[in-house]
């Protein structure tokens, strides 16, 4: 059977599109406010934390880089390089409701596709197959979900309990909540410099989904780059897209 870890990195690296490029030359090409010498960025949904160390790695400033990582999952949360107290670490989802405990849908197999608090990618048929047949690849005798409990919170409640007034950088990949993150960040959006979305969710309900973004960014953003992951429609019923949005 193959390892976890290994399958994801195959997947990662013919699958998943990166959007992280387009956002480092427009970052290095445009002048950006900056607030206290500090350059601020926020990865919702941070996984492995491929994008911060990113970024990290090829965004050359003299400000002040510093990472908030934002995941449900305990085991992801925490990597090896803690001693560089520029990223910070939170165990929690973040949705539209005041701080909770939910249900998390959990994909058993490669974590970082589907995993969410609605679940709603495993809903759909297609979807639904083709993880199955991961599965069981990876694991026969293991269950494709798993249902957990996690701690929830809105964005803007997280900023005001941090005292966290500026994001330079707001990265959001939640698995098809990224309507319910935004919907939460009200506050917090109008001093937010760049947005960096997936919107992932099925054929049908894209256009609607795009329109609920347009109407809680409320014309203050313009869209930089969009870019559709083909390879998410092949395999299931589900879309995909990256999205940058700056501020005007």
């Amino acid at each position: 059977m193959l390892n976890t870890f290994s399958f994801y990195k195959i997947y990662e690296k013919l699958f998943m599109n990166n959007f992280s490029e387009i956002l480092i030359n427009y970052i290095k090409n445009n002048k950006i406010k900056f607030k206290k010498n500090k350059f601020i960025v926020f990865d919702v949904g941070a996984y492995k934390g491929t994008f911060s160390r990113e970024l990290n790695k090829k965004l050359k400033l003299k400000k002040k880089l510093i990472f908030h990582l934002f995941d449900p999952l305990k085991s992801y949360v925490k990597f090896d390089d803690r001693t560089l107290n520029k990223f910070n670490y939170h165990q929690i989802a973040f949705d539209s409701s005041k701080p909770n405990n939910k249900k998390f849908y959990l994909n058993n197999f490669l974590h970082a596709s589907g995993s969410s608090l609605k679940g709603n990618s495993f809903k759909d048929k297609k979807y639904k197959i083709s993880r199955t047949l991961i599965a069981s690849v990876i694991n026969p005798f293991k269950k494709m979900v798993k249902v957990i409990n996690v701690k929830t919170d809105n964005l803007d409640n997280f900023c005001k309990k941090k005292k966290i007034n500026h994001i330079n950088v707001l990265k959001i990949d939640t698995e098809g909540t990224e309507v319910d993150v935004l919907s939460g960040s009200k506050r917090i959006l109008k001093n937010t410099d760049i947005i960096c979305v997936e919107i992932q969710c099925s054929k049908n309900e894209y256009i609607s989904r795009v329109k609920k973004i347009d109407r809680i960014l409320n014309k203050k953003f313009k869209l930089l780059y969009k870019k559709r992951i083909f390879i998410a429609s092949i395999f299931t019923g589900i879309v995909s897209y990256d999205y940058i949005y700056v501020k005007k």
